[in-house]
C-alpha cells in the first residue's frame, strides 16, 4: 500500500472515530439517553465514513481533474446525499430495532413523529460534519496539487539550468586540438581524451542533481588543461582542496561553470593572463568552495562572473532552498566567488 493511502486511511479512521468519541460523550452528558443511543451513533457515522469514502473514490476517478466549480457542484451534491443516505439508515436501524424487540415499540400512529424527530435532529448534525470533511479534503487535495505543481516546476527548471551547461569551449577546443594533431601529436591525443572525459561526465544521466565533489574537480581539471591549448602560459591554476570534502555532494557541473566564466572574464581578457585559484573547505555543517581570477573592472559594467552567475544561482535555490549561497566580491585587481552549500556527502 501506498504511502498516501495509508496517511488518507489514518486520517479518515482518526477523523471519524473523533466524531463518534465526541457523539458519546454528548450521549453521556444526557441523562435521559439509554445505552442504543451508542449503537445508533456509530450506524450514523459509521455509514457517513463509508459513504465519505466512495465519495473520495469518485472524486479521484472523474472529478479530479475538472474545473473548480464543477468539483464544487459535486462536493455540495455528496454533501446533500451523504446526509440523506446515513440519516436514512439511521432511520431504517431504529424501526428494525424496534420491529426485533430491542428498543420500545413504536406505534404506527407515532411513526411520523419519529420520522421528523430522528431525521430532522441528525440530519442537522450530519450535514455539518459532511461539510467539514468535504472541506478538509478538497482543501488538502488542492494543497498537494499546488506542492505537485511546484515540484514538476522546480524538475523541469533544473533540467532546463542543466540543458544549458554543456561546455561553452567545445568549438575552440576542437579547433586548438586540431591545430596540434600535427606539431604535437601526442598533446593533441592527451586533449581528445580530456575532452572525451569532459563530455562523457557532462551528458551521463544522474538520478539526481548532485555528484561527488571528487568527480567535479576531475572534470574542472580536465577543462582548465584543455584551456591551457589555446591560452598557454597565460592561464595557470591550482586547487587546495580538503580531503574530507572529496565525498560531499555539489550540484553537477557547478565548479566547471565557475571556472569557464573566471577564463572567459578574469584570464581571456587580460594580456598578461593569471592563476585561478580553488580552494575547498569545510566549515562547520557547510562545505565552502572559492573560485579568485584576476578581474579587469569595466566602468560601464557591475563585478559578474556572467550568464553563468545567474545559472549558479538559480539552481542553489532550486536545490537548496535557501540554505546555500553564492556571494561575488571584487578585492582590487581579482574576483573572488565564494559557494556556501549545506553540507552533504554521498
Amino acid at each position: 500500500m501506498k504511502d498516501k493511502q495509508k496517511q488518507y486511511l489514518l486520517c479518515q479512521v482518526a477523523g471519524w472515530v473523533g466524531a463518534y468519541l465526541i457523539f458519546s460523550y454528548m450521549i453521556a452528558r444526557n441523562p435521559f439517553a439509554t445505552t442504543l443511543e451508542y449503537v445508533y451513533g456509530a450506524v450514523l457515522l459509521s455509514s457517513a465514513a463509508l459513504l465519505s469514502h466512495i465519495v473520495r473514490v469518485l472524486f479521484k476517478r472523474y472529478f479530479s481533474y475538472r474545473s473548480n466549480l464543477q468539483q464544487i457542484l459535486y462536493f455540495a451534491c455528496s454533501v446533500v446525499l451523504m446526509t440523506s443516505i446515513s440519516t436514512g439508515l439511521l432511520l431504517v436501524a431504529v424501526f428494525l430495532f424496534a420491529h426485533l424487540g430491542w428498543s420500545y415499540p413504536i406505534p404506527r400512529s407515532q411513526w411520523g413523529f419519529v420520522i421528523e424527530k430522528v431525521f430532522v435532529s441528525n440530519a442537522f448534525n450530519m450535514l455539518w460534519l459532511s461539510l467539514l470533511w468535504t472541506t478538509c479534503y478538497l482543501t488538502l487535495t488542492k494543497v498537494r496539487q499546488l506542492h505537485e505543481a511546484r515540484s514538476l516546476l522546480q524538475a523541469s527548471q533544473l533540467q532546463l539550468l542543466n540543458n544549458q551547461l554543456n561546455p561553452h569551449f567545445l568549438f575552440n577546443a576542437i579547433n586548438d586540438l586540431r591545430a596540434l594533431i600535427l606539431e604535437q601529436p601526442q598533446q593533441a591525443r592527451k586533449g581528445l581524451a580530456q575532452l572525451s572525459d569532459i563530455l562523457r561526465y557532462s551528458l551521463q544521466p544522474l538520478e539526481g542533481d548532485k555528484v561527488a565533489l571528487s568527480s567535479e574537480l576531475e572534470c574542472a581539471r580536465n577543462y582548465l588543461a584543455l584551456c591551457q591549448f589555446g591560452l598557454e602560459s597565460r592561464l595557470s591554476y591550482k586547487f587546495e582542496v580538503d580531503e574530507l570534502s572529496l565525498t560531499c555532494l555539489v550540484p553537477k557541473l557547478m565548479l566547471q561553470m565557475c571556472l569557464e566564466n573566471a577564463v572567459k572574464h578574469g584570464i581571456a581578457p587580460s594580456v598578461e593572463g593569471g592563476e585561478v585559484a580553488v580552494v575547498v573547505r569545510i566549515n562547520g555543517d557547510n562545505l565552502e568552495i572559492q573560485i579568485s581570477n584576476p578581474y579587469i573592472c569595466q566602468r560601464s559594467r557591475q563585478p559578474s562572473l556572467g550568464i553563468g552567475t545567474k545559472n549558479i544561482q538559480d539552481r542553489l535555490r532550486l536545490l537548496y532552498q535557501g540554505k546555500a549561497s553564492m556571494v561575488l566580491t571584487q578585492q582590487g585587481k581579482s574576483m573572488l566567488a565564494k559557494i556556501s552549500l549545506p553540507k552533504e556527502y554521498v
